[in-house]
């Protein structure tokens, strides 16, 4: 690599921490996966994962007009219906009741009435996209008809006469046998209704899944996808015995370390062509034109990834007990307390590698990056991986009054400083350290060790300047040439 070369590769490199679902095409970076293919065969009603792990980004790809119709050829399957999929619920769309509207009506409410909102709603949106196929008496047409946020105009019909709507989703379901036609109602952000009432989330989560599970034993031609974080799909949070019996109708969306180079790859092969070229350079790397799906990565398994990493920023990272690949190290930086990682926090991490390194010239390793630009990346990947759950989750915004703290955590102080409000808190977030503390234990943010102990995975430890900061052990590791 010549001095020349080495800019725009860097430039590819740093562009990989700017992407977002809006600013990228997704059948040019979309890495179809096994686990995606049986995710949207016909059998599956429950897609599984934890944030991050691509689950909207799935959920948008079926239900983008511009991909829906290119699933088959994309996923190169024919297990995937020929279907019309349908925003069944989500946070992206106003054909939907807002989520503040959800809790208030749930409030006092039996769960008949939360029964009657997801068959009607399910009615609603069916009706929207393929009405001919809708037929329904004089008194539903409310229901109907009535604007999705007016609740109160058409829920109370929809559970004064549930039997008709039960009634005309099976007539529906007929109708499109007859048509030979199929229609998948997908659900996602379901963990955005009731975040600081934990009950509310849930019975609406418990009364779609006893839905569907009643609906898929008994519609061919409706059926149902619903894109849940894979910590909320448990028979004893839900009170929901039933939920077992879905087990075998789900799918989880996990990432391995292979998957997660993969899609990185995929990203920069896509990117530029002399990005394309430094990448075939690889030892074992292959890639694939698939022609409109743009270029696909071969199989990565460790001796590709260590070779990638070689190439990143040189094979091996630490001496002696700590010795690691340094693709390896990458990936136990990023894990989260349950061991996993997210697609987008790799790509920040590569991206801003990228971005550090811009600021130095060639080293005499001739690699695109050098150990300190790996850890500038780890911290800026923290504050970014941190941001974004406080913007999905806003119990996680208080996960903030840690900082400064020093490992390992002690519980007791830990709940104490988790229940104080703080200027800036969303409104709403509840004064109860416990309360908090346990779903950032169930979103992977903190670890329980044993006795009073609590550990902090570094993908999240280095935004709040938790010490110590043990990645300045690293600077002086970086060891061997690229191969």
């Amino acid at each position: 690599m010549t001095p020349e070369e080495r800019p725009p590769l860097l430039e590819a490199l740093a562009r990989l921490a700017y992407q977002d679902a809006e600013s990228v095409d997704p059948l040019t970076t979309f890495l179809p996966l096994y686990a995606h293919r049986r995710a949207l065969s016909d059998y599956v009603v429950v897609v599984l994962g934890n944030r991050g792990s691509g689950k909207t980004a799935l959920f948008k790809l079926v239900n983008d007009p511009r991909t829906a119709t290119r699933l088959r050829a994309f996923f190169a399957t024919e297990s995937i219906p020929d279907a019309t999929w349908i925003d069944a619920f989500s946070q992206s769309s106003d054909r939907h009741p807002e989520v503040g509207t959800l809790e208030q009506r749930a409030k006092g409410a039996e769960d008949l009435t939360l029964r009657a909102f997801w068959m009607a709603h399910l009615l609603r949106r069916v009706n929207d996209t393929v009405p001919e196929f809708v037929k329904v008496p004089a008194t539903l047409e409310i229901v109907l008809s009535a604007p999705a946020a007016d609740l109160a105009a058409w829920l109370p019909v929809a559970e004064a006469n549930l039997g008709a709507v039960n009634a005309a989703l099976d007539a529906t379901n007929r109708a499109l046998a007859a048509a030979n036609r199929t229609v998948v109602a997908t659900y996602d952000n379901l963990d955005r209704l009731g975040q600081f009432d934990l009950s509310i989330r849930r019975r609406y989560i418990s009364t779609l899944l006893a839905l569907w599970l009643s609906l898929s034993s008994r519609h061919q031609n409706l059926r149902g996808k619903i894109f849940l974080r894979d910590d909320l799909f448990d028979a004893g949070e839900l009170g929901f015995a039933d939920a077992t019996k879905l087990r075998p109708k789900s799918e989880a969306l996990v990432w391995d370390a292979a998957a997660l180079y993969r899609v990185a790859v995929r990203h920069l092969a896509n990117d530029s062509e002399a990005m394309r070229a430094w990448l075939q350079t690889i030892p074992g790397l292959t890639l694939e034109d698939r022609g409109e799906f743009g270029w696909m990565p071969g199989e990565m398994p460790d001796e590709v990834q260590y070779s990638f990493g070689g190439r990143l920023a040189g094979k091996v990272i630490g001496k002696g007990v700590i010795k690691s690949y340094t693709s390896k190290w990458i990936i136990g930086r990023l894990q989260d307390a349950k061991q996993r990682i997210t697609p987008r926090s790799m790509l920040w991490f590569l991206g801003f590698a990228g971005k550090a390194a811009q600021q130095h010239g060639p080293n005499r390793w001739g690699t695109l990056a050098n150990a300190n630009d790996l850890l500038i990346a780890l911290r800026q990947a923290s504050r970014e991986r941190v941001q974004e759950l406080s913007k999905d989750d806003d119990l996680c915004a208080r996960f903030e009054n840690l900082r400064g703290m020093t490992i390992p955590l002690d519980k007791g102080e830990v709940i104490s400083r988790l229940g104080k409000a703080q200027p800036g808190d969303p409104a709403g977030i509840p004064d109860r350290g416990a309360l908090v503390f346990n779903e950032l234990c169930r979103v992977g943010v903190l670890r329980p060790q044993q006795g009073e102990q609590v550990d902090v995975p570094d993908i999240y430890r280095y935004s709040l300047e938790i010490t110590p900061d043990y990645a300045t052990a690293w600077r002086d590791f970086i060891v061997g040439a690229a191969e």
